[in-house]
Order: structure tokens, then C-alpha cells, then sequence
């Protein structure tokens, strides 16, 4: 069963007043999160670009907080090889404000990408049904804001990101 009522309410209640705030007085900070916009293939094939709406943001920019690498999962962005059919995680790094770099492995190629899918997409092994995943679990945030990024599913195609799921 899932928690209806977060036990941090601070990031919850945050996240309201900066909503409340953008619509009841202009306010022009972020009051959504990071959402996907696009994304393209590099031209060698090794790196996947993917932005979010800049207007939405605010002008806060999107932050990846560190997150280890050695541990399966932890950056919460997979692509699905054409090759084996396979999802694998990848690597993140910031590319711009509004933006974020995954980094992909020797020999991938890359048809659809992710982040934050499944039933526990950046707690690892933590059982939400004892312990509920905890605020800013996910690597993918708004730096000032601290809000997390919707997450998302894209299909590539001719080097863009087609919309799948949000």
C-alpha cells in the first residue's frame, strides 16, 4: 500500500507556496518540475542530450545530485538497446541550465530512453511498503527548489525524442 501522506511535509508544503506564489503574484521562480521538452543523439552516438522546458523552470536549473555509479540503478536513466532489447542504466551529467547529458555505453544504440520508471525507480533495494522512499531520492532536481523531475518515457527517432509517457 502506498503512503498517502508524505512523513517530510516540508518539500510538499514548499512546493505549494512556490505554486501559490507564481499564480497569485507572477511570481517568475520555479514552480514545476523539470519536464521533459527533448532530447537528441549526438552525432557520434555516444551521448543523448536530453532538455526540459526552460520556461518552467523558471530560471532555476536542473542539478543531478552525485549518486554512485557502481550501484545498478542509481542514476535512474535507462535506454533500451536496439541490439539485445534490453533497458540498461546510464550515466548523467549536467549539460546546461536546462539541461543533462547521458552518457551512453560502447556499442549502445539507443531507441527509446527513461527516467525514474518502475514500481521504485531511485530507492534501490528499499522496501517502500516498510520505508517510504525518501525526499529527493532521484538524482534529477531543480537546484534552488529542490523539486524532483516528472518522471518519463521517449521513444528516439531520426536522432529526436518522441514523447511516449510522462
Amino acid at each position: 500500500m502506498s503512503y498517502i501522506h508524505p512523513r517530510d511535509k516540508r518539500p510538499l508544503g514548499q512546493r505549494l507556496a512556490n505554486a501559490a506564489l507564481a499564480v497569485a503574484y507572477g511570481d517568475k521562480q520555479a514552480h514545476t518540475q523539470p519536464t521533459l521538452s527533448g532530447c537528441s543523439v549526438s552525432t557520434d552516438g555516444r551521448s543523448i542530450v536530453v532538455s526540459f522546458d526552460a520556461q518552467r523552470l523558471g530560471g532555476d536549473t536542473v542539478l543531478v545530485q552525485k549518486y554512485s555509479a557502481a550501484q545498478e540503478g542509481a542514476s535512474a536513466m535507462e535506454v533500451l538497446d536496439t541490439a539485445t532489447g534490453n533497458w540498461s542504466f546510464v550515466d548523467v551529467q549536467v549539460a546546461s541550465a536546462s539541461s543533462v547529458k547521458v552518457l551512453l555505453k560502447a556499442g549502445i544504440s539507443a531507441v527509446s530512453i527513461r527516467y525514474a520508471w518502475g514500481d521504485n525507480p531511485c530507492c534501490g533495494s528499499n522496501n517502500r511498503t516498510v520505508t517510504p522512499c525518501p525526499p529527493a531520492s532521484c538524482p534529477l532536481l531543480t537546484k534552488r527548489t529542490s523539486e524532483p523531475a516528472v518522471p518519463f518515457q521517449a521513444a528516439i527517432k531520426d536522432g529526436t525524442c518522441v514523447l511516449v509517457i510522462v
